[in-house]
């Protein structure tokens, strides 16, 4: 049975600028990636934190011990193992709010309860036990009661995922002899073998269309990141180098797959990579030496106004709007009630006509206008022009050459990477540059700048 603790450095041996939003679930499109949780050991006891898509905003949730993170399928909340508080010695499962409180326990066994995994409908909970002496994958309801046994077996089946309609969960076991991928019923009938190479296949996870599995395998001496199709064909290798590449979790877009590895090659340390779902631009995003590992994707708020891959007008509600461009070159008015923002691919043009907004520009080259309230606004890839016209925003460049603008109020801005030009305006404003030659110019008013190699 896999355990919990030290995954990559036992295979070694052997071999938030934009937080998740309440939003009814009224269609299926997910507005942007959300937070990745994940372990770490960075302050001495195992924790669960969480950062956003680009590794930045790292704060820690659980201050009582905390492994595996499984968010909810609306987001608001995580399922977590801890051995902190257990009587006998083992993990039990416990529930949190996405901002770290209000802990809710949901096993109580004399074993192991570890690696859970939300049902997509958010009614039940799948995880590994071996409370039957060997592991076993078993349900529990959403409140930790009607514990059910799924695969009853004497191997050791580990690691459930559930398919994103619900309707299958897929584990490793050994049944086989060695460990591989299996597929069965979300009621444990049906049971299909998906990979039979003699190696390590461990630890799937469905593509949020569940069109692919991905999992992590030795079959190349190292473990590596793979896909398989859910009838077992067209397994593809993603991952190619020396190092350890496992635990994949991919992002609701389903552009992106987080992983952890020890590629860093330093001692004590494990990171979370995220890379493309094709395997290419992996890259960082912990960061920090110590073991970073179990990332898991939080869902973003769901698309209530949702545009085409062409360029569109969208106008918002007086109600809270989540308005999302995706392709094309798009006119976003977000109307006068608190709404989230997408431009997604292309040259957008977003702005603000009341409430509380958040603006995410995505690729291309967008001008986005906040209103008068406080909003926050990050422009993504591409050439920029962000102004708060507001009191109190927030405005992140992203890549790019950008031009942010704060006019008036207390704003923050930081440029990102490359060459920004930053323009506080009225008020005390914090300016950050971020890497690139940029420029800074505070406006009225005690300013306080960082990372500018120019101030006006």
């Amino acid at each position: 049975m896999a355990r919990t603790t030290r995954l990559l450095c036992a295979l070694v041996l052997v071999g938030t600028l934009l937080g998740p939003a309440s939003v009814a679930h009224g269609q299926s499109q997910s507005a942007y990636n959300g937070l990745i949780a994940f372990h770490s050991n960075r302050t001495g006891v195992v924790n669960v934190f969480v950062m956003d898509e680009f590794g930045g905003g790292q704060r820690k949730l659980t201050s009582g011990g905390g492994y595996d993170p499984d968010w909810s399928p609306s987001g608001e909340q995580l399922v977590y193992a801890n051995d902190q508080r257990s009587a006998s010695g083992g993990f039990e499962l416990y529930r949190i709010n996405a901002d770290g409180l209000e802990r809710q326990r949901l096993t109580t066994s004399a074993g192991r309860d570890t690696l859970p995994d939300w049902s997509p409908d958010g009614t039940h909970i799948a995880f590994t036990s071996d409370r039957t002496t060997d592991g076993e994958v078993f349900v529990i309801e959403a409140d930790g009661s009607n514990p059910t046994n799924l695969t009853s077996h004497p191997a050791d089946d580990d690691a459930p995922a559930w398919s994103p309609d619900g309707t299958k969960i897929a584990f490793h076991s050994t049944r086989s002899g060695g460990s591989d991928i299996y597929v069965m019923n979300a009621d444990g009938s049906g049971l299909i073998q998906l990979t039979s190479d003699g190696a390590v296949d461990a630890e799937p996870a469905w593509a949020p269309d569940g069109s692919k599995i991905a999992f992590w395998s030795t079959r190349d001496g190292d473990a590596d990141v793979f896909t398989v199709d859910p009838d077992g064909n067209n397994e593809t290798k993603l991952t190619f180098n020396r190092f350890n590449d496992q635990q994949p979790a991919w992002a609701p877009d389903g552009g992106s797959i987080a992983f952890a590895t020890d590629r860093t090659q330093r001692v004590g340390d494990a990171e979370v990579f995220s890379m493309n779902a094709d395997g290419s631009g992996a890259r960082n995003l912990s960061r920090n030496l110590a073991y970073d590992e179990r990332p898991d994707w939080q869902n973003g708020p769901i698309c209530t106004i949702l545009g085409t891959e062409s360029g569109d007008t969208l106008q918002g509600t007086n109600e809270t709007d989540v308005i999302c461009g995706l392709g094309g070159d798009d006119v976003i008015d977000t109307g006068a009630g608190d709404d989230i923002v997408v431009g997604g691919d292309g040259h957008d043009v977003m702005s603000s006509s009341g409430g509380v907004n958040r603006f995410l520009g995505g690729n291309g080259n967008d001008e986005i206008t906040g209103g008068r309230g406080v909003d926050r606004a990050v422009g993504g890839a591409g050439q920029d022009f962000i102004t708060g016209l507001g009191s109190d925003d927030r405005l992140l460049g992203g890549s790019g050459d950008d031009i942010l603008r704060g006019v008036a109020g207390k704003d923050l801005l930081r440029g990102g990477s490359d060459a920004d030009v930053l323009q506080g305006g009225d008020g005390r404003d914090k300016l950050d540059g971020g890497s690139g030659p940029d420029y800074c110019s505070g406006g009225s008013g005690a300013d306080r700048m960082s990372s500018c190699e120019q101030r006006g």
